[in-house]
């Protein structure tokens, strides 16, 4: 399995920006959302120095996430939901992940930084385009949601 790889400014901005924005649109706890959004990477990451095994494993999982969404929710029951939004939305962002992880186990290829192998090819020697890729769909997803917000909101005040 690869080694942890540090990654890029792009993984913290996605995994942090997209629950808070998502948490701000659902009117959640955007704290609970922005931390169970990074704690994957949290629990993984060190285990992959320590088990030396991908940095992608046992917290990258449905069933990891449906647990700390459950203890959250004995905690309150809308934190439950924050919880949920940010692990769920970091599973989706680390799209080749195994979900169903122990009761089915995966075998993926690995891509630097998680791209399809035809973006690979094309930016092989260029790490700035890879950024430029992410970023752009990082910014991409926050103003469709800064849309969608301000669409609802528009909407929200009419009815009133």
């Amino acid at each position: 399995m690869e080694k942890f790889n540090p990654g890029v400014p792009s993984d913290l901005v996605a995994h942090a920006g997209i629950p808070l924005i998502l948490a701000y649109l659902l009117r959640l706890n955007p704290i609970i959302a922005v931390f169970c959004g990074m704690l994957p990477d949290l629990v993984d990451k060190p285990l992959s120095y320590v088990f030396e095994m991908g940095g992608r494993y046992i917290a990258h999982t449905l069933l990891f996430v449906l647990v700390v969404s459950i203890a959250f929710a004995l905690w309150r029951r809308r934190h439950g939901l924050a919880a949920f939004i940010g692990g769920i939305s970091h599973l989706v962002i680390d799209w080749s992940v195994p979900w169903f992880y122990p009761f089915k186990e995966y075998s993926f290829r690995h891509y630097h930084y998680d791209i399809p192998e035809f973006f690979d090819e094309y930016f092989r020697f260029s790490n700035v385009g890879i950024d430029l890729i992410w970023m752009s769909g990082a910014a991409a997803v926050v103003f469709v949601c800064l849309w969608l917000a301000r669409r609802y909101s528009k909407r929200r005040s009419q009815r009133e």
